[in-house]
């Protein structure tokens, strides 16, 4: 794959419609429409890690489950991953090596967040070719920008009604002295966040 003018349209067309994505769902569908004008990169998959569980989930679709070999597989490529390295279905490597030996066709990449990890990129790559390594790290940090957004937007969103929430509860407290009539009222809104 050579630097052409369709390469640079391409990442210049998926790094602007990913930027707009409200939501999830809006951004795997916007990444899976820019990637039928690429015939080197098939699929993406994003993985994100949940702390908790120490498992990864998928970022679009958080209720499904995946599988137990697969969640093993991937939890390991994400353990041994570092953040400039990347991996293919049998061996890792650092960016910073030559590539001639990746027989895989899938490469993984992690989501990064200053200095942890956030999860996992699953590129399946058609034709794999040295030059595509840049040009997957390009989409790896756009997509991991929306990643981070997206959470960010969504943790905030959950924040501002949780007080716009407590702002209405303590209206009612103030104008309601009746505790039969408040506390279910109270009991109704807290119920929404938990």
């Amino acid at each position: 794959m050579e630097i052409t003018n369709n390469l640079i349209n391409f990442i210049s067309e998926f790094s602007s419609s990913i930027l707009n994505c409200p939501d999830a769902y809006s951004m795997e569908y916007t990444i899976n429409k820019a990637l039928k004008k690429n015939k080197d990169i098939k699929k993406i998959e994003i993985y994100i890690h949940d702390e908790n569980t120490q498992k990864l989930k998928y970022f679009t679709k958080a209720w499904m489950t995946i599988s137990q070999e697969e969640q093993k597989y991937l939890y390991e490529k994400f353990c041994l991953l570092e953040e400039e390295d990347y991996s293919d279905n049998y061996k890792y490597y650092n960016i910073n090596k030559i590539y001639s030996d990746v027989e895989g066709s899938d490469l993984f990449f992690t989501l990064s967040k200053g200095n942890s990890k956030i999860g996992l990129i699953k590129f399946n790559i058609e034709n794999y070719s040295q030059e595509i390594i840049p040009i997957l790290l390009i989409l790896k940090n756009l997509i991991t920008m929306c990643v981070i957004n997206l959470t960010i937007t969504s943790k905030m969103e959950g924040n501002i009604n949780f007080y716009n929430a407590m702002k209405n509860i303590a209206k009612i407290i103030e104008s309601q002295y009746e505790p039969s009539y408040v506390i279910p009222l109270i009991g109704e809104m807290i119920d929404r966040f938990v």
